[in-house]
């Protein structure tokens, strides 16, 4: 077997293995081939930077979205020991 074809990844195997990479450790294989990949094709290094951009931002818009919910429940308790305390 063609030892450059075993080196040699497609992007769409690259953007596979930069996902992956959040998700589970790559092998050393694995690494390696992406390394490589990305050192040459700036496409897929620019994939993986907005990749973890994206991450970051959906992480931020999550932890927002869980304050304000927890915003919203303590001014609902606050409301209700109000309305109860006015009894």
């Amino acid at each position: 077997m063609n030892t450059k074809s075993n080196i040699q990844l497609s992007c769409l195997r690259a953007t596979e293995l930069i996902e992956k990479r959040k998700i589970v450790p790559l092998t050393v294989s694995e690494k390696f081939k992406l390394f490589i990949h990305t050192k040459m094709c700036k496409v897929c290094n620019n994939y993986i930077k907005e990749s973890d951009l994206m991450d970051k931002a959906i992480e931020v818009l999550h932890e927002r979205t869980e304050d304000e919910h927890l915003q919203t429940n303590a001014l609902e308790k606050r409301i209700l020991h109000n309305l109860d305390s006015e009894k």
